[in-house]
């Protein structure tokens, strides 16, 4: 039992550890150096970790489920999936080499995003042989890195080439200590030949992860639009925050997971009421949490006019993270992506017509209606059909 908590535990900070150097990156940058600075550096990253997503494809999580049937595999598709990986980014590079006009940043930001995507290669690995504090190791490496490089410049020289230049730095020390632990895991099985049917196969993870990083980010994008570059930064750390707490539900089902796939509704709707009343201490805590950051350690001002959207935003997701596995259990994923999609579009939607008029408060308001209209579409459309699809003889009682 302690052994199971143990990894969970270590996964747990695996997993929330990325944001936690964000935060502390853009503490750094908008504390000592300039908001501007990270407002700027704020968009590029928002599209660089979009392009990222895209070259992904799902082939993370296609990769896990390969390893788990067919572990004998790992070399050959581990490259296989790489070689995907870098013909999706071609165009992307192509792009950013015409878009942006300065060839120094277009060469930073196409490093950044190429050395990311080879170290988010390593993932599925990390999880399969359970190599969770190389994980951590390497995050700290990077965050190490970068802390030092921009240390390393005078104060009045920090701009955005500069802290382009202290994350691809990071993230080519990450990488390299991937590639020096794992080498025995992936090499020397060494081709260039592409598979096309990896796309295909790794397609339904892909618009899983794709629709659900939209609904999350397609906020940021309008406010990225219409705000200046104070506005900019503060709202990226706030969502951020708020991002991370909307995880907190995620990890505090993850020790009931088992149960999930395998328990009576009945059984589910207790787990579900559990983390519902658990909510009622973590959702205050959580707006606490973010006001006293923003305000003590980023001094920004945070208006109290923030605190209901905020709350709003937190809630649903307590009660769909369950529902999420349940539709998983009765291999209803496309339903999920269903959801997903739906939420982009109430949130698209509702930012273009508040947004422009409200603007980060519109911002706000748009995500808590798309999270609620999540919520209802759930309610309407699917709990009814998932309730009938598990069977009340299914699985054993707590």
């Amino acid at each position: 039992m302690y052994k199971h908590l143990e990894r969970i535990v270590i996964n747990g900070v695996r997993v929330l550890l990325p944001s936690f150097t964000g935060f502390l990156v853009s503490f750094i940058i908008i504390r000592f150096y300039s908001k501007d600075i990270w407002g700027q550096i704020a968009v590029v990253l928002l599209y660089a970790n979009l392009i990222i997503h895209i070259v992904s494809w799902g082939f993370s999580d296609y990769l896990i489920r390969k390893f788990s049937t067919d572990p004998g595999s790992m070399r050959d598709k581990w490259v296989e999936i790489l070689n995907n990986k870098f013909l999706l980014f071609i165009p992307f590079a192509v792009f950013i080499g015409i878009y942006f006009k300065n060839q120094t940043t277009a060469i930073l930001i196409c490093s950044y995003v190429l050395l990311k995507i080879i170290s988010g290669s390593y993932d599925p690995i990390i999880i399969h042989t359970k190599k969770y504090f190389l994980s951590i190791l390497s995050e700290l490496v990077y965050i190490s890195t970068v802390i030092l490089t921009i240390c390393s410049f005078p104060k009045e020289e920090i701009n955005e080439t500069k802290l382009l230049l202290s994350l691809s730095i990071g993230e080519l020390c990450r990488t390299s200590l991937l590639i020096l632990v794992c080498k025995k895991n992936v090499f020397p099985a060494i081709t260039f030949k592409i598979i096309f049917l990896n796309y295909k196969s790794a397609f339904s993870f892909f618009l899983l992860r794709f629709t659900g990083l939209t609904q999350s980010r397609i906020d940021q994008i309008f406010v990225n639009h219409y705000m200046n570059n104070a506005e900019k930064a503060f709202y990226q750390v706030l969502a951020t925050l708020l991002l991370f707490s909307l995880s907190i539900p995620d990890i505090i089902v993850t020790p009931y997971l088992k149960n999930l796939y395998r328990s009576k509704i009945e059984v589910i709707r207790k787990i579900t009421n559990r983390i519902l009343l658990i909510s009622i201490i973590t959702i205050p805590l959580s707006i606490f949490s973010t006001e006293f950051i923003l305000v003590k350690f980023y001094k920004f001002e945070f208006n109290n006019d923030l605190l209901l959207p905020c709350t709003l935003i937190l809630f649903p997701s307590y009660y769909l993270v369950t529902k999420f596995y349940l539709l998983f259990r009765i291999n209803k994923t496309n339903w999920v992506v269903l959801l997903s999609f739906i939420g982009t579009v109430i949130n698209a939607t509702a930012c273009a017509m508040f947004v422009p008029a409200y603007g980060l408060y519109g911002a706000l308001w748009s995500t808590a209606i798309s999270q609620w209209g999540t919520f209802l579409v759930y309610l309407l459309l699917f709990n009814t059909k998932v309730t009938v699809s598990l069977s009340p003889k299914q699985g054993p009682e707590l």
